[in-house]
């Protein structure tokens, strides 16, 4: 952009901001609405004068609207709106200053956009406050008559005047006047330079209305303006202006003026009548009828003689008028006799063959299929005619050659969605030029197809289910007897297929539908075996994602069987056509499966066809001589990452899942620990670890389920680590693996030693697991005592654990340290904390070791947790607990008890033995102690306060030991530093909200 659109850029965007401030205030005073008016185009002094408009006065005038309709005219509202309505009423009399700073083939000429935004501003300003909308209404529609009048006196003007100031003009009012609710607030931000969606709209309607007046009006006009003789002039008086003076390089259609100009006043035409709700005298919509059919004769007549090199800017803007007669024309049919008239006039249009337009012809044949199925619909005894017109369709050489030219322009979606992408219409009469895709045009078609075909079908069944039966058995019939052999006969079925699909995944359980549909394609499926199987693959995963039908989704768990189980070299390849298919089937369940239980199973589904898929890969990995066959594998066996991780998004995490899961989820980390997959650094796409940490969020914990001894017995048994396809380098290899992981030490050389393939195997997918979950979210440290907790680890692989839960640690710290502080982190450490405080009374003294080596790390790393509220309430209240356990023992009565405090989830089972819950309370007594006078060391004021505080929370008359040993703290302390000086801020670690 050059210096002076900077500028004028920056002009525009500081208005903005000032309007959308000022809307803002209240009480606002009418002087600072006028610092806006001021730089918007002064009006006349006398209903003779002109006023002059230019880029920048267009700029205040926007800025001016966007702060009418931010503030609801809540701001001297009356004086916007009554200058902004002069000023529309001034546009006749205008005089214009071209904009020379900007592109007119990009922006067009200043007649037309100070037009458009002029008369977008008002009708929004109408949507908004309904009271004004009448008024504002009858204004665009006098001015932009008033324009209409002078283009049908042209022959009285000079061609410039015409070409650039009348009909930019019109082409801008009726721009703004047209369009749904939600497309003219999104145009309307858009041009205010905000950004985001906007609020409301979204429906159907104009976001103003028009009275049956208003809408005579607009039709006389309109009829007037396409009728004329000057509009058929119109493009050669463009090119003589470009040709003769070269003043036509401004005009960015010239070349196609005229169908611009047309299509531009049919399609207003089309918004309005089209939304209306009034009801209207018979005689109009028999001429509106009428006007319709003429213009549908015109537009195919204009579109079978183009053939010139430009004739396809001609030719888009012809379309859009067609498909706006076709709406008007379904509209306006009322009777039986026009209704049936119409039904048969788009009937004839829809497999006409228009050359090298049939690209461009694609959204009007979606128009005219809407109109079929609207008619159909509402007139029952076509609804046997609109099938067979959809059959017709469906079997013709037309759109069988548009899929196939869609296939090879190779543009086609590889991979299924929730719905095709569809070419939506452009209308812009501004585009020069039109670039469809094959692609983009064959799926407009296709899905506007598969829409209404159930639209019909839903209205057919109103009155039974035979017409229904008997076209889906057509379908059917003509689906089992395609050739296999002939490519052309294959495109058709497979359209065939994707309407089917669309039908059953709409219409559901109802009328049984979804069973009779798969039923077809499970007739056709493999008999014989065709490119037409990856279609029905696809179409059945799109059946059980809407529907959720547990029949279609068991077929989907065959298919994928099948599919994907052909990874062993010594198998046919009879399935593998449908692999491609079934990956892309999978993806889309992943993303789209609604229900919550089939997504459980489903993952579970394919976590067990990885594994299959794992043990093959293993046993190519296992023979020497298939280096290549294993390296093939492993990719194969990865692209189900990217699915499972998708799944597993779209889960609830497993918790106290079944062992089933455990088992299932167990073999599935033991192979991505085999295969490499759970390393960030390796040979396989980065995308591959995503999806495995993905997995990690949601996964169980690899507990034993009281396996106990035989979980040694489970692990050799797995097929993975079966004793007679290991050797001893893959013994080494694993307890090498395992030793790099963790932490270095004599004792751990000497545990490790004693560790079989299969333990080390296991403690791996642990600790990679865990650090997984780790790095997904510091929040689940906690589940490592889960697995120090489990009986059924025992001995080696007990200790094992342990060194993975200090490693962990270790990881956990780094992260923390790593985090902005915040007072979420605070918390966090906070709660950590008060779990350590109860694992550190633990029954079993190995984890009460191991808690108090973690609370000596964290308060040494994040002191500020020894004089943490939290963190002292905490400690003083269970050591009241436990020493309460001591008096509610019944020597005679050898029971354990649970002490647990409020509001938290943590709790302590006591030992049986009295003498071990003294030495509890004793040894905890101790610890709080001495964490107390390091607090008092480090920060003795807020420890003291805290101490004092909690004293004082105590009501309580009887013996307290956490109230007994906050006091002797307190007491000691002043013992001990008679000054009360603290150590300095600048020598303690700050807290993280002191940072």
């Amino acid at each position: 952009m050059s210096w002076f659109g900077n500028i004028r850029t920056f002009h525009a965007s500081a208005l903005n901001l000032l309007a959308g401030s000022l809307a803002k205030c209240p009480d606002l005073p009418w002087e600072k609405v006028q610092r806006l008016v001021a730089h918007c185009p002064p009006l006349p002094d006398s209903s003779s004068s002109s006023v002059v408009l230019h880029d920048r006065g267009l700029s205040g005038v926007v800025a001016l609207g966007l702060f009418a309709v931010e503030s609801e005219l809540a701001h001297h509202g009356v004086k916007v709106l009554h200058y902004l309505l002069q000023l529309l009423e001034s546009l006749p009399r205008a005089s214009w200053v071209q904009n020379t700073l900007a592109s007119a083939k990009r922006e067009g000429v200043i007649v037309e956009q100070f037009c458009y935004k002029l008369g977008l501003i008002l009708s929004q300003i109408a949507a908004t406050n309904p009271s004004h909308s009448s008024k504002i209404v009858k204004a665009l529609l006098d001015v932009l008559q008033w324009f209409c009048d002078q283009f049908i006196k042209s022959l009285s003007t000079t061609p410039e005047e015409v070409c650039y100031e009348t009909v930019p003009a019109i082409l801008g009012l009726a721009r703004a006047m047209k369009g749904t609710a939600e497309c003219r607030a999104k145009a309307f931000r858009e041009i205010c330079g905000l950004e985001g969606e906007p609020e409301g709209g979204g429906g159907e309607e104009i976001s103003f209305t028009f009275d049956t007046g208003d809408i005579i009006k607009l039709k006389n006009m309109v009829l007037r303006v396409t009728g004329s003789q000057q509009l058929k002039h119109l493009t050669s008086t463009a090119e003589g202006l470009h040709e003769g003076a070269g003043q036509g390089a401004g005009l960015p259609y010239r070349s196609s003026l005229s169908q611009v100009l047309h299509c531009s006043l049919v399609t207003l035409l089309r918004d309005i009548v089209t939304s209306c709700t009034l009801p209207l005298d018979p005689g109009f919509y028999h001429q509106l009828v009428k006007v319709c059919e003429l213009e549908m004769e015109g537009g195919v007549r204009e579109l079978g003689s183009s053939a010139s090199a430009s004739s396809n800017e001609r030719a888009f803007h012809v379309i859009c008028i067609l498909s706006a007669a076709t709406d008007m024309l379904v509209w306006a049919s009322r009777n039986d006799t026009e209704i049936d008239s119409t039904f048969h006039r788009l009937s004839s249009l829809l497999t006409v063959h228009t050359s090298r337009f049939n690209v461009l012809v694609s959204p009007l044949r979606a128009t005219i299929l809407e109109g079929i199925s609207s008619l159909a619909v509402r007139s029952q005894t076509l609804i046997p005619a609109a099938l067979n017109t959809y059959k017709d369709l469906l079997y013709s050489s037309l759109l069988a050659r548009m899929y196939s030219d869609a296939v090879a322009s190779g543009n086609m979606e590889s991979v299924l969605t929730a719905r095709p992408t569809s070419f939506q219409m452009l209308t812009s009469y501004r585009l020069t030029s039109v670039h469809v895709s094959r692609a983009d045009a064959f799926a407009c078609v296709q899905w506007t197809l598969g829409q209404v075909v159930y639209s019909t079908l839903q209205a057919a069944c109103e009155g039974g289910r035979e017409v229904m039966d008997g076209f889906l058995a057509s379908l059917g019939n003509k689906l089992y007897t395609t050739d296999a052999n002939d490519n052309f006969a294959l495109r058709t079925a497979e359209c065939i297929v994707m309407v089917l699909g669309h039908v059953a995944s709409h219409m559901g359980s109802k009328f049984n539908v979804v069973a009779t549909v798969t039923g077809m394609f499970g007739q056709r499926l493999f008999h014989p075996t065709s490119s037409l199987d990856g279609k029905l693959v696809g179409e059945l995963a799109r059946i059980a994602a809407h529907t959720a039908d547990p029949e279609t989704m068991e077929e989907v768990v065959r298919l994928m069987s099948l599919s994907l189980g052909e990874s062993s070299p010594n198998k046919e390849k009879k399935y593998g056509h449908i692999y491609q298919p079934m990956m892309d089937s999978l993806t889309f369940l992943a993303r789209y499966l609604g229900d919550g239980e089939q997504r459980r199973e489903l993952l579970l589904k394919t976590l067990q066809q990885f594994i299959q898929q794992g043990i093959m890969a293993k046993k190519a990995s296992d023979s020497t001589q298939s280096t290549h066959k294993a390296t093939s594998s492993s990719f194969s066996l990865g692209l189900l990452l990217p699915i499972i991780a998708g799944l597993a998004e779209r889960v609830e995490p497993f918790t106290d899942p079944p062992k089933k899961v455990i088992v299932i989820f167990r073999d599935f980390w033991l192979y991505c620990v085999v295969m490499g997959f759970s390393e960030s650094a390796g040979v396989f796409p980065a995308g591959w670890y995503r999806s495995v940490q993905a997995v990690a969020r949601k996964s169980p914990l690899l507990l034993s389920m009281g396996a106990g001894q035989f979980l040694d017995k489970e692990l050799e048994l797995n097929r993975p680590l079966r004793i007679e396809s290991i050797g001893q380098g893959d013994v080494q290899e694993a307890r090498q693996s395992l030793l790099d992981g963790l932490d270095r030490s004599l004792e751990l050389d000497r545990l490790v030693v004693r560790l079989s393939f299969s333990q080390c195997l296991y403690l791996i997918s642990i600790h990679r697991l865990e650090t997984l979950r780790l790095e997904t979210s510091t929040k689940n440290f906690p589940l490592v005592f889960n697995y120090l907790e489990d009986k059924g680890l025992q001995g080696e692989l007990w200790v094992a654990i342990e060194k993975i839960a200090h490693k962990l640690f270790d990881q956990y710290i780094e992260q923390m340290q790593a985090k902005t502080a915040t007072e979420e982190s605070a918390a966090e450490l906070e709660s950590l904390t008060e779990l350590l405080v109860f694992k550190f009374n633990h029954i079993r003294g190995r984890i009460k070791q191991l808690a108090d080596k973690f609370i000596s790390k964290v308060v040494d790393k994040f002191s500020h947790l020894l004089w943490s509220r939290r963190v002292v309430y905490t400690m003083l209240d269970l050591l009241h607990q436990l020493s309460l356990s001591l008096h509610t023992m019944d020597p005679d009565r050898r029971r354990s008890l649970v002490v647990t405090l409020p509001d938290l989830p943590h709790s302590v089972t006591v030992p049986e033995n009295a003498t071990k819950r003294e030495k509890t309370v004793s040894y905890f007594a101790q610890r709080v102690e001495q964490i107390l006078e390091l607090a008092m060391r480090w920060s003795p004021r807020e420890t003291t306060s805290i101490l004092l505080e909690y004293v004082r929370s105590v009501a309580s008359s009887a013996h307290h030991s956490g109230v007994s040993l906050a006091t002797a703290q307190i007491n000691n302390y002043f013992d001990l530093n008679p000054h009360n000086k603290h150590v300095p801020v600048s020598e303690r670690v700050q807290s993280p909200g002191q940072q």
